[in-house]
């Protein structure tokens, strides 16, 4: 696979090609050929008809998750006569994405930090190990504590990896992390910050428990960010180092059309699902809100949880919309929100979880149940 690390030259005959349109291209490209496979398997004149190919026209069913949500508008908006089921879920704000503006993402970056600090204040010193108050701005205060900490005294030594170190921008890497599976990491980042030593303590080599087998593009490890008066703008900082590394890239792509024709179609064949987290630091809900508004007819499903898609949290409610959605291509009421099953420390404990009948279950009810929850991902959270 080509990449200018080596290649650095940008020599390659193929790059200009790997643009977003190119790979929709792709997309269908892989819907006809399967189409024409498909036709070739009929046995009989009942599965001739059932199993025709429809030449040109074989429709698009997909779920697009983050940047698979830029895929999957911009498949919407270049051959709309081809979507049958499309679920975007952490969405991206398409036409900001192609002209390289990140100022809609960039405003939700900091919710999950927020968030963190909320839950940890509310699940008590017992089940939260940064708790130091029971309002989330005495967490917030300690997480701004340990980054002067480590930007007057040095890095520290990594509390879960021996010979290793963490220093301030390792932190705010973590706290970038924040977004994904939120009921396994944050108690993780709380209990590897707080039990970080303080004070003067020998320096070390800049490897962290926060850059561990990360590497290319989205690797922090060795970035020296400035320190904000606050941690409110922490992650927005972290987005913006990595988004430089963008402008950087040495292709011009060939073969565009985000850039140059609106993401946007009042004729797709079947309304688009849109999907968002009310907390998501990487995709937020006004990216959502904004790319279903650009698409007549679809609709958009909001769970009130945390992290970067639906699935960041397992919800029944999500699950069965989802199904219903791909089995009937029913759109949910947008002012009625999922809830996860769990919140971060707390559990099932939690404030605002979904709560679920048992005893009105249908087998195929049990059955989504099994696939979101068992076995159990987070054990301290089960039953």
């Amino acid at each position: 696979m080509w990449d200018p690390a080596t290649n650095p030259n940008a020599g390659s005959k193929i790059a200009n090609f790997s643009s977003s349109a190119m790979v929709v291209r792709d997309m269908v490209e892989f819907v006809e050929r399967h189409g024409e496979w498909r036709e070739k398997q009929a046995i009989d004149s009942l599965q001739k008809v059932a199993l025709k190919w429809n030449k040109g026209e074989e429709p698009v069913s997909l779920f697009g998750a983050s940047y698979g949500t830029v895929l999957g508008a911009l498949l919407a908006a270049m051959q709309p006569n081809r979507v049958n089921r499309l679920l975007l879920d952490g969405v991206v704000d398409s036409e900001a994405w192609f002209k390289g503006n990140p100022t809609v993402s960039s405003l939700t970056a900091d919710d999950p930090v927020h968030k963190f600090s909320e839950y940890c204040a509310l699940a008590g010193p017992e089940n939260c190990s940064m708790w130091a108050g029971n309002s989330s701005r005495d967490t917030e205060r300690r997480w701004e504590n340990i980054v002067l900490d480590l930007e007057k005294n040095g890095p520290r030594p990594d509390p879960i990896n021996p010979g290793k170190t963490i220093d301030a921008s390792n932190v705010r890497a973590m706290m970038a992390r924040l977004n994904s599976r939120p009921l396994l990491k944050w108690p993780a980042v709380a209990e590897v910050l707080s039990r970080l030593p303080t004070g003067n303590a020998p320096l070390g080599t800049n490897e962290s428990f926060a850059g561990k087998g990360d590497g290319g593009r989205n690797s922090t490890q060795g970035t020296r960010i400035p320190l904000d008066a606050d941690m409110s703008n922490d992650n927005v900082d972290v987005q913006a180092s990595r988004g430089m590394t963008y402008f950087n890239w040495p292709i011009q792509f060939g073969w565009r059309f985000g850039d140059k024709h609106a993401v946007a179609s009042n004729v797709t064949a079947n309304p688009i699902l849109f999907s968002s987290n009310l907390v998501d630091g990487v995709t937020g809900l006004p990216a959502a809100q904004t790319m279903q508004s650009r698409f007549k007819g679809s609709g958009l499903l909001i769970t009130d949880g945390e992290g970067h898609t639906g699935r960041a949290e397992s919800s029944l409610c999500y699950a069965k919309t989802v199904r219903r959605y791909f089995q009937k291509g029913e759109l949910p009421d947008t002012s009625k929100h999922c809830l996860p099953l769990r919140r971060p420390f707390m559990g099932k404990k939690g404030p605002n979880v979904e709560v679920i009948d048992r005893t009105t279950w249908t087998k195929e009810d049990k059955m989504l149940f099994r696939a979101i929850d068992a076995p159990c991902p987070w054990e301290s959270y089960c039953d």
